[in-house]
């Protein structure tokens, strides 16, 4: 298993539209990081919404007009955690907008209530398809900015 994140990783650091493939298809539905037996098991639409509630996601946490963004990336930068990424499971309403949220607190309560406002408050510009089964799991980047 720690292999597996291992490599999920490195992947993230050369290509991260496969990481994020590779982390749908990893992550089981209990939470639980187990492979599944066949990659074609998860539906392409399903790896279609990952992935682009994956870059709507991200572009929020990079977007530095956004107070939540600044007060997180000021921590992240003064911050002697490493931590650069967040596995978030986020259940998604029919009309797109999350209903739940959920993710491993960071070292600083402030930041982790903003980083918690910021992705709750998400609209997402096409709701999730009807058969995917939720939560949707994602490893997000935290969008530090120099």
């Amino acid at each position: 298993m720690h292999f597996l994140f291992q490599l999920l990783r490195l992947q993230a650091s050369f290509c991260p539209l496969l990481a994020r493939a590779a982390l749908v298809l990893c992550l089981g539905l209990s939470g639980v990081f187990t492979p599944l037996a066949h990659a074609d098991a998860v539906p392409s639409h399903w790896i279609g919404y990952a992935t682009l509630a994956s870059q709507q996601l991200e572009d929020r946490l990079s977007n530095t007009e956004e107070a939540h963004v600044v007060q997180l990336q000021d921590w992240l930068r003064k911050s002697q955690d490493v931590t650069r990424s967040v596995v978030v499971a986020i259940w998604i309403k029919p009309n797109g907008r999350v209903s739940q949220l959920e993710f491993a607190p960071l070292t600083n309560a402030a930041v982790n209530q903003a980083l918690h406002e910021l992705l709750s408050s998400t609209e997402f510009s096409e709701p999730p398809p009807a058969d995917m089964p939720q939560p949707l799991r994602l490893r997000l980047g935290l969008g530090l900015s120099d």
